[in-house]
């Protein structure tokens, strides 16, 4: 967990003060229905697609990739290196390129893999998502969109607790510098990461099964800033689909760890809670039913879908047909050795806030947040509990052979072994 505690000392006083209150209140913080949603999901007239005969990026030359240094980057980029002979050339927020590339190096290793060295065809592009034109350098910019053939925007600020104000920069207006690249000078397919987050609650929906071809419903004000961001961007792609722009989005459920290593993102919701339940020796009693998949799967299978001509103007549900039983998780952990017991969500809650106390460098810190904030329930593990089609895919991937991995007792143990890793790493 040492990655979260190193997260959170970087995090400003305005964001700690934020955090904070976030814990002294039983409703977000976030002033409602102040925001003009329409024009939030405003695309600039100016961004539009001058050559709509555009090469759809099969078998691409170049590639630009955001949110390369990531999880889902990480594996997003090696499926590049290998599916594809292409340049890649991945967005990243340093202060210069040996810096660049020994932060992706960095998590290249940390995630299984050889280090970038013996790989010339994956080049750091020195940016920033919040800033103007990607904050390339105006002449690389030039070269690049006159290179790059297709783009695979995975770059987000992930945070249950902003607001939508704070994760706006990155995750709104870097989603417009994306498209505006895409449409300057030769016309760049854009492949773009979203989330089943952004249809909220179960509240939002009529029916239990979502659609991969189904627009998300009106935005909420209690989806929480992460999935109103997300919600916006989403419409921001679709618009610039609706003006020639060949896109296709993607929507991945909760990313668990690689199924062949085990390796898993310890900073992340899923993992968080787990390594909760664990050291708690607690875990709630209510079953909930959970969409995961692995992220070498989720990897894989977009990196495919996206060469593919069939698959443009699509979206695409990066979902498990099999659900995963909490109780069943809860079992799997008793048998790889950690005693819990079950109790109320709310006594768990209890437990939890006695465990974290009032240290904001605590490694579950977080998770007392989330839960405040979002009245003990968070839009990811509602919304999971639904069933997400994911036709598309299955059609798309039918002749390769891609699967989705069942959620099984022989995966998670693999993943629980890589949390004794982390634990006793501490």
């Amino acid at each position: 967990m040492t990655n979260l505690s190193e997260r959170i000392a970087k995090l400003t006083n305005e964001q700690l003060e934020f955090l904070r209150q976030s814990l002294k209140t039983d409703r977000p913080l976030a002033k409602k229905d102040e925001i003009d949603w329409e024009t939030e999901a405003a695309l600039d007239l100016s961004i539009y697609p001058k050559d709509t005969k555009a090469n759809l990026g099969i078998n691409p030359q170049a590639v630009l990739v955001t949110g390369a240094t990531g999880f889902l980057g990480t594996f997003l980029v090696h499926e590049l290196a290998q599916q594809t002979r292409a340049k890649i050339y991945c967005l990243v927020r340093a202060a210069n390129t040996l810096k660049a590339l020994n932060k992706l190096n960095k998590n290249w290793i940390k995630y299984g893999f050889t280090g970038l060295q013996s790989n010339s065809r994956i080049i750091p592009v020195l940016g920033d998502l919040e800033k103007p034109c990607l904050g390339i350098q105006e002449d690389l910019l030039t070269q690049l969109s006159e290179e790059v053939d297709v783009i695979y925007h995975n770059g987000t600020f992930v945070n249950f607790v902003y607001p939508y104000k704070t994760l706006k920069p990155a995750n709104v207006l870097g989603t417009k510098e994306v498209l505006r690249f895409a449409c300057t000078r030769k016309t760049k397919p854009v492949h773009y990461v979203s989330t089943i987050s952004v249809f909220g609650d179960r509240s939002n929906l009529s029916r239990e099964i979502v659609m991969e071809n189904e627009i998300p419903p009106k935005i909420s004000c209690d989806m929480g800033g992460y999935a109103q961001s997300k919600w916006v961007a989403e419409c921001l792609v679709r618009t610039a689909g609706s003006r020639g722009l060949p896109i296709c989005i993607y929507r991945p459920s909760f990313i668990t760890g690689d199924s062949s290593t085990g390796i898993w993102n310890s900073d992340d919701f899923l993992s968080r809670i787990i390594s909760a339940c664990m050291l708690l020796g607690k875990a709630p009693e209510e079953e909930i039913f959970l969409d995961t998949v692995p992220v070498d799967y989720v990897g894989r299978a977009l990196v495919y879908l996206s060469g593919q001509l069939e698959s443009y103007g699509k979206t695409f549900h990066l979902t498990n047909p099999a659900l995963l039983s909490s109780r069943n998780l809860i079992d799997w952990v008793k048998k790889s050795g950690y005693p819990i017991e079950t109790i109320s969500f709310d006594l768990w809650l209890n437990a939890l806030r006695a465990e974290v106390g009032h240290s904001i460098n605590h490694p579950f810190f977080l998770l007392i947040a989330i839960f405040e904030q979002e009245k003990k329930s968070s839009d990811n593990l509602t919304s999971a509990m639904r069933f997400f089609d994911c036709r598309h895919v299955l059609e798309g991937l039918a002749k390769s052979d891609i699967q989705c991995p069942d959620p099984n007792e022989e995966l998670w143990h693999n993943y629980f072994s890589c949390f004794n890793l982390v634990r006793e790493g501490q």
